[in-house]
């Protein structure tokens, strides 16, 4: 919290929305969804690892079709893994020729999902009847199909996932 304050203050285009108590994912994502106005809405997990153009690649690929609502990375969440020996970034630099390309999900996966603004207009914010969260992406993911938008994987860009240890 202290180093996010010291960020915002630094810069003033970020803003820091603080819970008193915690609320749980869904609530919190909701809160801060509730006070942006940007075109994305990047939701992302704290045990995440980035890599380089990762952000970039999901944008490009929401952009290339309009259809295209729900954007994920490429990830070890979805099997996507580093060859052994191998690290995230020399895995990441490996997909990053993938650039642009997709390939369709069935579902997104909220560990780091980008969301276009005029899903969220359409289809409302995520269920909040799904308490500290769990299954609200699939769900959100569903309402966005029945309103004609698809949930795809950006190939070219990587974010690792430090599986099920920010949810305690």
């Amino acid at each position: 919290a202290r180093y996010l304050k010291q960020a915002a203050a630094a810069d003033r285009r970020l803003l820091v929305i603080h819970n008193d108590r915690n609320e749980g994912f869904i609530k919190a994502v909701n809160r801060g969804i509730r006070f942006s106005d940007a075109p994305f809405i990047c939701l992302l997990n704290n045990d995440t690892i980035v890599t380089k153009g990762w952000l970039s690649d999901m944008i490009s690929v929401a952009l290339s079709d309009n259809k295209i609502g729900l954007v994920n990375p490429s990830s070890n969440n979805l099997g996507q893994h580093p060859g052994e020996g191998e690290s995230i970034d020399q895995f990441a630099d490996r997909l990053r020729s993938q650039a642009g390309k997709y390939v369709e999900l069935g579902a997104a996966i909220g560990f780091c999902m980008l969301i276009k603004r005029e899903v969220i207009q359409k289809i409302g914010l995520l269920d909040e009847i799904y308490g500290m969260g769990n299954f609200e992406d699939t769900d959100f993911s569903r309402r966005a199909a029945r309103e004609g938008y698809r949930a795809v994987r950006a190939c070219g860009a990587y974010v690792y996932h430090c599986e099920n240890t920010s949810f305690i």
